[in-house]
């Protein structure tokens, strides 16, 4: 299972550079041995941060990284709780639990 994390954007306040938004996603990506069909599953989302008097903390917007951003999300989330979503959503493809069709336009 491949787990990809993508940062799409930074909001920050004009006048320190701040970051308040982050907007995410975060994959899973699933290719089986026989390489015939890729499963996927993702969510998007933004966190929000406020200011607070833990100015030591600080990292200026023009030194931060992806890797940091990505550490700032996954302590703002319920992470085990989105894996398993993302987890469920996989299994679902693979064994899905409704099925669709007419019993009368079978091949």
């Amino acid at each position: 299972m491949n787990k990809i994390w993508t940062i799409h954007q930074l909001e920050r306040k004009a006048d320190d550079g701040f970051v308040i938004n982050v907007h995410w996603r975060y994959a899973f990506a699933e290719t089986p041995e026989d390489g015939e069909r890729q499963y996927y599953a993702d969510t998007y989302s933004v966190t929000s941060y406020t200011q607070g008097p833990e100015a030591e903390s600080y990292i200026p917007y023009e030194e931060l990284t992806e890797e940091i951003v990505i550490g700032w999300v996954k302590e703002s989330i319920d992470l085990e709780a989105i894996e398993k979503s993302l987890e469920d959503q996989i299994e679902d493809q693979k064994n899905p639990p409704i099925l669709q069709g007419l019993p009368w336009c079978q091949n």
